[in-house]
């Protein structure tokens, strides 16, 4: 069956086992801090949030499908669940995704790196370099991806807005970066120097325009 966490309640692990092999639905507060999570079944966070946090030594095997429409606080984890985000997530580097990120609200790195391994696929939303760098390969199918910092892959827009810097602003791709007919680049000007006067791209592969 299905296990909620009501709204105003908090379900913290601090050590043992949780098994999730049903279906977890996050009202309230779900923080991971020790101990281990796994099982194959899924996540819905239903406006609460979830709190992985730098240092925590949880062990998280959970596979099942996470679908966001809260807030979502990581770092320092390796994450095996497919995530279907519609809220919020924030990302405090040493992250590893095994399987498809799919963004269709906001998100953003903000430390360190984030590692995609089976890529990020943006179909609405926001994603946004606030301090952070992505890896692996990134498509954007709608929405905005803004920022400074390194996405170290392949960057494909296929629709959807490319607006790097944080005005202003240097975004790297060190892969290819492959503009398509129904992208927009946004790019401001308000002085000479790059990166500090006007955004701009620096692709470290190469750019089909």
């Amino acid at each position: 069956g299905t296990t909620t966490i009501p709204d105003q309640v908090a379900l913290n692990l601090t050590g043992g086992t949780l098994v999730n092999n049903s279906q977890l639905n996050v009202a309230g507060a779900f923080n991971l801090n020790a101990g281990a999570f796994t099982g194959s079944g899924g996540i819905t966070m239903a406006g609460g949030t979830l709190a992985k946090p730098a240092g925590s030594s949880i062990a998280w095997t959970n596979s099942g499908l996470m679908t966001n429409t809260g807030t979502i606080n990581l770092a320092d984890a390796d994450i095996s669940n497919q995530i279907d985000n519609r809220g919020t997530i924030n990302l405090g580097g040493s992250l590893n995704f095994s399987q498809p990120f799919v963004n269709a609200g906001i998100l953003e790195a903000r430390s360190g790196t984030s590692n995609f391994a089976a890529g990020l696929q943006q179909n609405g939303g926001s994603l946004k370099l606030a301090g952070g760098n992505l890896q692996g390969p990134v498509s954007l199918n709608g929405g905005s991806l803004g920022g400074s910092g390194t996405i170290a892959g392949d960057l494909n827009i296929g629709s959807g807005t490319l607006s790097p810097g944080a005005s202003p602003g240097k975004l790297v791709v060190t892969g290819n970066l492959n503009l398509t007919v129904g992208s927009s680049t946004l790019i401001e000007i308000g002085g000479a120097t790059p990166g500090i006067g006007y955004d701009y791209v620096q692709v470290l592969g190469t750019a089909h325009l």
